[in-house]
């Protein structure tokens, strides 16, 4: 059984989990099987938050991180599923978390990011950014993001 000093101790220990995952993703073959970790962690996570009456719940960072994992292997179309998910916790995804899912997909196979996909390419994610932006301010397109954009082509 852990103990915690507090409830804000929890967030940050998965957070070191999420950043070891994040590191070792793209340079091994394990890549999918740490997004299926991943994903058990933020269930884990999510139950977590259930039971402590939204005491605990996962910041803004590991989404971020859980980005990282997914865009690194090139799971494109967990994107969508990570983000909404955030929303679920009450976060909104900010202009770190877009860049996170873009960039990859900009080193990504030309043959595979193509606008035929039906994963969330860096044009649709930045599309996305602008039409956000317009509406209510919260997420601002940034030079990185257009520079991935431009760099996905």
């Amino acid at each position: 059984l852990l103990s915690f000093s507090s409830y804000s101790d929890v967030p940050k220990i998965y957070n070191s989990v999420f950043r070891f995952y994040s590191k070792r993703s793209r340079f091994t073959a394990m890549g999918p099987r740490l997004e299926s970790r991943a994903l058990d962690l933020l269930d884990q996570l999510e139950r977590f938050h259930k039971s402590t009456g939204g005491k605990i719940k996962p910041d803004e960072v590991t989404f971020q991180l859980i980005l990282k994992i997914f865009s690194d292997n090139g799971s494109f179309d967990a994107v969508e599923t990570i983000l909404s998910r955030m929303k679920a916790f009450g976060l909104e995804p900010n202009e770190n978390h877009y860049h996170t899912a873009m960039r990859p997909q900009s080193r990504a196979d030309p043959i595979r990011n193509n606008e035929n996909d039906t994963h969330l390419n860096a044009q649709s994610i930045l599309q996305q950014v602008k039409e956000k932006y317009a509406k209510d301010g919260s997420a601002k397109p940034t030079t990185r993001m257009y520079t991935s954009c431009i760099s996905a082509i």
